[in-house]
């Protein structure tokens, strides 16, 4: 038979973000996190985000294994800037990239980790949010709110579907790795603090800065979209009966039908108290 679509309100009730600012609002708001969010991603990807230095002091004796003599060798050499370098996202998907055309297996590993996990994922799951926002305002007709703002009047003419943007973005949120990036970036440049007295000096740059306000941002659209872009299908009570095919009738009058039924259940429930 066919099913029967409950009309009657439904008990969940709007979000407070659709309440407040309602579903135009939510898809304006989300554009304005969505554009500095991936100015922020493609900057911090091309800012460095580690640097390598050498403070040739600690190298000499006492410290360090060179005799003073080898300090005119090391000055004409320019050792300490021949080994400067400032290491960016995008310089070292390159770089990578370059290796694993050699044949370097863990190079080609570590360029798909950085270019695709760390980038890719979390670019391609902001889009995917920003489509999530606006379909919950664009779309129209029985399957969502059509032009109104109004929720709780809100009667469709057919169950909506969840939205199947936000259903591979929450895939993706799980897959994409730019806050463990962001974590081990900073991790590794604290560890490597021990050898500064040595001399090796590995440090932060401003790009983990801006990658990190950049995860910010993505987190902020993914909780502000997720909380609101499946009320739609959250919203109408799922199917209760199905239709005989013998009684076509009962598809004209779905909420006659309804209410005998929670009427001849009530009275079943008072007969056996008494």
């Amino acid at each position: 038979g066919s099913p029967i679509l409950n009309s009657r309100p439904s008990n969940v009730k709007p979000p407070l973000l659709l309440r407040t600012i309602g579903k135009w609002g939510v898809a304006l708001l989300a554009t304005a996190m969505f554009v500095p969010f991936f100015h922020l991603l493609e900057k911090g990807a091309k800012t460095p985000v580690m640097a390598f230095r050498i403070n040739e002091k600690p190298l000499y004796k006492p410290v360090g294994p060179l005799p003073e003599s080898a300090k005119a060798a090391v000055d004409m050499l320019d050792i300490p800037h021949m080994l400067a370098s400032d290491v960016s996202l995008k310089l070292c998907v390159e770089t990578m990239a370059g290796w694993a055309k050699g044949g370097e297996a863990t190079s080609a590993l570590a360029t798909v980790m950085w270019a695709v996990f760390v980038l890719g994922l979390t670019a391609l799951n902001g889009v995917l949010l920003l489509l999530s926002a606006w379909r919950l305002c664009l779309c129209s007709g029985g399957n969502c709110f059509g032009g109104s703002d109004n929720f709780d009047t809100w009667e469709p003419s057919a169950r909506p579907e969840p939205c199947p943007f936000l259903r591979v973005s929450r895939l993706l949120k799980k897959l994409a790795m730019l806050d463990v990036a962001v974590v081990g970036i900073y991790l590794v440049t604290y560890c490597m603090a021990i050898y500064q007295n040595i001399g090796v000096i590995v440090s932060c740059k401003e790009g983990v800065a801006i990658l990190f306000a950049a995860e910010v941002l993505h987190n902020l659209l993914y909780w502000m979209v997720s909380s609101v872009a499946d009320y739609p299908s959250q919203a109408v009570p799922s199917v209760e009966e199905e239709i005989p095919e013998d009684q076509p009738e009962l598809a004209k009058a779905p909420m006659e039908c309804d209410l005998s039924l929670r009427c001849l259940g009530k009275s079943c429930m008072l007969m056996g108290t008494q």
